[in-house]
């Protein structure tokens, strides 16, 4: 980042930056949007069943 970049953002609030420590690892992405049927057959049940299991053990 160059300093006229920090120079603006400083009086918005941004006084800390820190970098991810994640920031080295590869990043894979999708060539093309996932399809609706994709998306139905795995995703949606996936997420359908987040908070459905009691955490009570």
């Amino acid at each position: 980042m160059d300093l006229n970049e920090m120079a603006k953002l400083h009086p918005a609030g941004a006084t800390v930056r820190h970098s991810a420590i994640f920031d080295h690892l590869p990043r894979h992405q999708n060539k093309e949007p996932l399809s609706v049927d994709f998306v139905k057959k795995w995703a949606v049940p996936f997420y359908m069943e987040i908070g459905s299991v009691a955490d009570d053990q």
